[in-house]
């Protein structure tokens, strides 16, 4: 046999150890792209328009406090129902009651939201627009 058949025959195919060594690079590229963290989820960030009620609500914590705190009922535009949450749940937002607000607002759909709160949260842009409710009385 000569230099040459036995060079061939080393670096062949179906020389056991060339798979051997082929697997081992394959399944170590699949180890390395795999502690990559490209596959994290994200936030979800939009700009919405939110109404808010001229009046007050209570609200329970999603926690299980069993006392209740002052809330607003807020709607998101093309929203059918109202949603009653706690009066500081808008960053940013002073709320008042006997008003109604329409609100420009970033909201946030945490991806990793914490284990006692909620996974919107909602931020201020701007105070669109302020109507006092006539017919509200202040009990």
């Amino acid at each position: 046999m000569s230099i040459m058949q036995r060079e061939e025959r080393r670096i062949s195919k179906s020389n056991p150890y060339f798979m051997v060594v082929i697997m081992a690079c394959l399944l170590g590229m699949t180890c390395l792209s795999s502690c990559l963290n490209d596959d994290e989820d994200a936030d979800v960030v939009k700009s919405i328009i939110v109404e808010v009620d001229s009046h007050p609500c209570t609200v329970y914590p999603p926690w299980g406090e069993p006392t209740p705190i002052p809330g607003m009922s807020i709607k998101e535009e093309n929203a059918k129902e109202w949603e009653d949450v706690g009066q500081g749940r808008i960053e940013g937002f002073t709320y008042e009651s006997g008003y109604f607000y329409t609100l420009s607002v970033r909201k946030t759909i945490l991806a990793n939201p914490p284990a006692d709160g909620s996974d919107v949260r909602y931020q201020l842009i701007d105070v669109l627009k302020i109507e006092k409710d006539s017919s509200y009385k202040d009990d």
